[in-house]
């Protein structure tokens, strides 16, 4: 499953974007700008709409409210957020109303799974003809940014449209899209992911390929100390002796190979990201990597001017 379209709509630092045709192996910027963070939020947070606990994350990572403050409404998905304070909230938006579409190519999982889902033999023949899953998220505020109201609409499979009365199988769907993207952050713990990735019945292969990921700069394992947080050992050594470079270097690759998700953003790149996944980053170096302050078209805009007579 990859990316191929994005637009987005009332972001105060991304007013509009639309960025078509993008590669399966992902895109790379010239350096982080308040442009491409504000995209990288807009595919968290369309991504995040299909899963609540992945959303209330989100709020807490955005710094809106902390999670005791967070209320949440909808059943099977949230049709509604609040808490106690919209300064933050506000911020983050041009106006009160965002707009986040995003078309995804499946992967042919995906698409198998659908059509075990999906009696409609034209929804199947529509998957057939064209592997795609497209949808638009839109977010409106209250006027004082202290709750938030979430929609999809324009749902579509392949060239099928979903009516506006949801199938039976809509919720069951919407599962499927869930923990396919992952963006690294402060708060992820990478030695806490991986101890649950090396224990878990289906995630070891995950674990070895960190391992062997990492093995340029020496043997790494996981250990569990006591009643402690879990820790990382590059050569039976703390990983904080190896400096904060290492920590950041094993954090990006821990993001692409202990992670399930088939899409990944880091702010940082190393060389060689896995190719079965797609990888949004910052890459100096990279020869297709362009300029993130161009994401927003509206900036872009020229007024016209006629030459007097």
């Amino acid at each position: 499953m990859y990316i191929s379209s994005v637009e987005v709509q009332g972001l105060a630092d991304l007013p509009y974007c639309l960025q078509q045709d993008i590669p399966p192996q992902g895109l790379r910027f010239t350096a982080a700008t308040p442009e491409t963070t504000a995209f990288a939020d807009a595919i968290a947070v369309w991504f995040a709409a299909f899963d609540e606990l992945a959303l209330v994350d989100l709020v807490v990572e955005f710094g809106w409210a902390q999670e005791e403050d967070i209320e949440v409404l909808g059943e099977g998905l949230v049709e509604e957020l609040s808490w106690f304070d919209g300064t933050n909230a506000s911020m983050w938006v041009e106006d009160r109303t965002v707009s986040i579409s995003l078309v995804l190519v499946l992967d042919t999982d995906t698409v198998q799974d659908l059509r075990r889902l999906i009696p409609q033999p034209e929804v199947q023949v529509a998957l057939m003809t064209e592997a795609t899953f497209s949808a638009t998220l839109s977010l409106r505020w209250s006027d004082d940014y202290q709750v938030v109201n979430l929609a999809l609409s324009g749902i579509q499979l392949g060239q099928w449209r979903m009516p506006a009365e949801r199938p039976a199988w809509f919720f069951s769907m919407t599962r499927l899209f869930q923990r396919r993207f992952f963006r690294n952050h402060n708060r992820f713990s990478v030695a806490e992911e991986a101890l649950s990735v090396m224990l878990s019945i289906d995630g070891f292969e995950r674990y070895q390929q960190f391992q062997s990921a990492c093995a340029r700069w020496g043997d790494i394992r996981v250990v569990s100390v006591l009643d402690r947080a879990p820790m990382l050992l590059i050569n039976n050594l703390p990983l904080r002796r190896w400096g904060m470079q290492m920590e950041q270097n094993l954090r990006v690759l821990a993001s692409w190979y202990l992670m399930n998700a088939e899409i990944v953003w880091s702010d940082v790149l190393l060389p060689d990201p896995p190719s079965e996944k797609q990888v949004f980053g910052v890459d100096q170096k990279h020869p297709k990597a362009i300029d993130g302050s161009r994401l927003n078209i509206r900036e872009g805009d020229q007024t016209l001017r006629f030459p007097n007579r």
